[in-house]
């Protein structure tokens, strides 16, 4: 969960070609690999997916994990900064990331919907839809920030 400057999130758009949540706006990430931790991986992938190099994130926690019973993925949310000097030298890796997307903290609560069903949270921008897992994990991020 890269935050920028301390009110702005870095999301991406993952490749429309991915096996799993193909086209969706999410964070970087992915799989724990060879006995990493979850602070690792989120770095690493990071690193693989945008060129954004370790020495530019700083990690500030660990959020409550977040279970995806349709692909049985578990989502270990890991909050970072990212120092703004680090979006110069963006390189997106296109077999995984289509875009990269920044919102403001105002904009995500713009855009935020509860749906009462289950109380369900998407937020609906003119990127797209943030929606399941990624839109939970937003909302627990601006609930610890006080801003919702």
């Amino acid at each position: 969960m890269p935050i920028v400057k301390n009110d702005k999130l870095l999301l991406i758009k993952r490749s429309k070609n991915l096996k799993f949540h193909a086209g969706e706006i999410a964070f970087p990430g992915g799989i724990i690999k060879n006995n990493e931790n979850p602070i690792e991986a989120a770095i690493r992938e990071t690193e693989e997916e945008l060129s954004i190099k370790r020495d530019f994130i700083n990690v500030i926690g660990i959020l409550e994990g977040v279970y995806i019973s349709r692909t049985n993925f578990h989502i270990i949310p890991v909050i970072s900064t990212i120092e703004e000097n680090a979006l110069k030298s963006i390189r997106i890796n296109k077999d995984e990331v289509e875009d990269v997307i920044l919102y403001s903290f105002d904009e995500l609560v713009k855009y935020r919907r509860v749906i009462v069903i289950g109380y369900w949270y998407i937020f609906a921008s003119s990127e797209g839809v943030i929606w399941g897992a990624t839109a939970r994990i937003i909302n627990s991020l601006l609930k610890l920030y006080g801003i919702i």
